[in-house]
């Protein structure tokens, strides 16, 4: 495996690059282990209320205010993780978990300790559209398809006037 779980600080365990990756590769193949009725703490959100629990090691990723990698939606009901620009070997793989939550139960403190770090961790529907926009192609599909549709009526709004 060309990944492996440690402990990563105040965060407990993290998912760490054991050799360098480029930019676009795959880096984890999530699958979908379990289909839970609604959110838990383990779950990512893949539909408009549909949540399911990956397989280790996807399911350790933490998240980062400036993640390495980003989602597509696999085979397998769940995510592939690809990266966003190459990591060395040693990296923390994390992902912004904004790329596949629309929204939190609570909000979350973040201890990415990233120099871009907000502090909090903020899900889809609290993010402008600059960041959506500049995270399209790395997004869940179901929350690409919502910004489409934003983008759209705004543009007939706008059209109105």
């Amino acid at each position: 495996m060309d990944v492996e779980v440690a402990t990563a600080g105040a965060k407990g365990h993290g998912v760490f690059a054991l050799r360098e990756f480029v930019r676009g590769e795959t880096v984890i193949v999530g699958k979908a282990i379990d289909h839970p009725s609604g959110r838990t703490r383990m779950s990512v959100q893949v539909d408009w209320g549909r949540h399911v629990e990956m397989d280790a090691p996807a399911t350790l990723l933490n998240h980062s205010c400036a993640p390495n990698l980003g989602v597509h939606e696999n085979e397998w009901r769940a995510y592939d993780f690809v990266a966003l620009r190459d990591i060395l070997s040693g990296e923390e793989l994390a992902f912004d978990y904004a790329m596949t939550e629309h929204s939190l139960v609570a909000p979350l403190s973040c201890c990415c300790g990233s120099a871009d770090c907000q502090g909090e961790i903020r899900p889809w529907r609290e993010r402008d559209e600059e960041w959506r926009e500049q995270n399209a192609e790395w997004i869940a599909p179901y929350l690409r398809a919502a910004s489409a549709l934003a983008t759209d009526r705004r543009r007939r709004r706008l059209a109105r006037r």
